[in-house]
């Protein structure tokens, strides 16, 4: 790829553009707003410093941010000055490649830089590391275990060096294309859009996150992973018998094609329902749709990738569905508050999810684990349950309804009524408990304020269905609706 194409494509993780000249209104003035050569030379080594502890990589100077050429207009006293000051800013020194090159009528500056096999790090201390189109600062002991697979937040961002485009699923990419209406080249969708790959000279990098969605051969480039997908004859798995064990069998697909793939394994391990399908259930499957496919959806865009080895496990039960995840929330998510289903919008893989977010496959960001909540709670059963264990993150749902059948037959007398699913659950509730609620109780069931409860009550008042009685609680009205 000659200078041209790669000015072309944009800055990327490893090529930087830096104008010669200060910001300004006017190009006319650039003669008067050249920059300090020292000014310069800080901004050269910060790219450089990233790049030697990323993947390396080429500076450009004298190319602006929109791949202008403007050039230099320095003397040749002060390049060889800014060559030599600009590898003299990194520590340990490095072995940087200088050349002055033209286009389009200008001179401009090439500088290129190798990944340095230890930290680099800036004279005034800063470790910087770079991915896209910035350098980020970081600790030496973060870019230690970075470099050991042990930082998990650059993982899918990180260049495959044995990796080539001819690994990658081409069919599966130019499907990609038609669900989000790109009409150019593939290959340009995943370096413009994704920045699922980049150049390096005439080498095409490809990312973890590129190999993760399309690569062909799951086994040589995920090797263990994909999803494991074990049905068990009884409630609970009997450790040490190999007979508890149903039936097992192993998925490891590229992700574009897992999420579909699992989608149908799992959906002939979802029962129907045999009795009060009709209540509170909007269908009449065991598990609710949406919410089984969010949770599986889920482990697979934000489980850990760097654990290699470990796959996703779906667990089928008699009573309850297990989705187990290697890789522990990140934080500063905490499991008390993923069990209020509250929103998050952190995802350990930002690419992986974007991607999967164009091809519709997941919603508004931060929402799933609500979602789940919701889907589980509109159909009677219990709500969702997460825990941690060693360093899986696992999601439970259970089949088992909230209400037993004698409470369920009870509420049937009011199926005629427009009550949402919060008036039903406190009537269930009051039914087991005296036929009597409160203000509160209904606040602690519905998980809403005193104001919404209050109008939701009036609501039953006026339908006649409860009363005020003493003590500030309502009853269950006597008279049959």
């Amino acid at each position: 790829m000659n200078i041209e194409d790669s000015i072309a494509k944009g800055e990327s993780q490893l090529l930087s553009f830096i104008s010669s000249y200060k910001p300004g209104k006017s190009r006319k003035s650039w003669k008067f707003r050249l920059k300090k050569s020292a000014e310069l030379c800080e901004e050269i080594a910060e790219s450089l410093c990233g790049m030697a502890n990323s993947e390396g990589g080429t500076v450009l100077v004298g190319v602006e941010k929109d791949g202008d050429v403007v050039g230099v207009n320095y003397s040749e006293d002060k390049i060889v000055n800014i060559f030599d000051h600009s590898e003299k800013f990194l520590i340990p020194r490095q072995e940087v490649r200088f050349a002055i090159e033209e286009s389009r009528g200008k001179r401009f500056l090439k500088i290129e830089v190798e990944k340095s096999p230890v930290p680099v790090k800036l004279q005034d201390g800063r470790y910087l590391i770079r991915f896209w189109k910035k350098n980020y600062p970081v600790t030496a002991s973060d870019l230690l275990s970075l470099r050991k697979g042990k930082m998990k937040v650059f993982h899918e961002r990180e260049f495959i060096e044995e990796a080539a485009l001819s690994d990658l699923d081409y069919p599966l990419i130019e499907r990609l294309c038609t669900r989000v209406g790109w009409k150019e080249d593939p290959v340009k969708l995943l370096h413009d859009r994704y920045r699922l790959i980049d150049f390096k000279g005439e080498k095409a990098m490809v990312t973890r996150a590129a190999m993760l969605l399309f690569a062909t051969d799951q086994q040589r480039w995920n090797p263990g992973g994909g999803i494991d997908f074990m049905k068990f004859i009884s409630h609970a798995a009997t450790v040490g018998k190999r007979e508890s064990v149903a039936e097992r069998m192993r998925i490891n697909l590229p992700i574009l094609n897992l999420i579909d793939a699992s989608f149908e394994k799992l959906k002939m391990h979802i029962k129907e329902r045999e009795k009060f399908h009709d209540l509170f259930m909007v269908e009449k499957y065991e598990y609710p749709t949406s919410a089984w496919q969010e949770a599986l959806l889920n482990a697979i865009a934000h489980r850990d990738y760097s654990i290699h080895g470990s796959p996703i496990e779906v667990r089928v039960y008699e009573d309850r569905l297990e989705i187990r995840s290697p890789g522990l929330l990140p934080e500063p998510y905490s499991l008390s508050e993923i069990a209020a289903g509250e929103r998050s919008h952190l995802s350990r893989n930002p690419v992986i999810a974007t991607v999967l977010s164009d091809c519709g496959y997941i919603g508004e960001r931060g929402g799933g684990i609500r979602r789940i909540h919701e889907d589980m709670e509109d159909n009677n059963l219990a709500s969702p349950e997460f825990k941690e264990e060693g360093f899986m993150f696992c999601i439970t749902l259970k089949n088992t309804p909230v209400f037993d059948e004698k409470t369920q037959e009870w509420l049937q007398r009011f199926s005629s009524y427009k009550l949402n699913n919060r008036q039903k659950r406190v009537l269930a509730w009051a039914y087991n408990h005296g036929n009597r609620f409160s203000n509160r109780d209904y606040q602690t069931l519905g998980k809403v304020d005193r104001d919404i409860a209050y109008r939701e009550i009036l609501d039953m008042e006026r339908m006649k269905i409860v009363a005020p009685s003493a003590h500030g609680k309502y009853r269950i009205s006597e008279t049959k609706p």
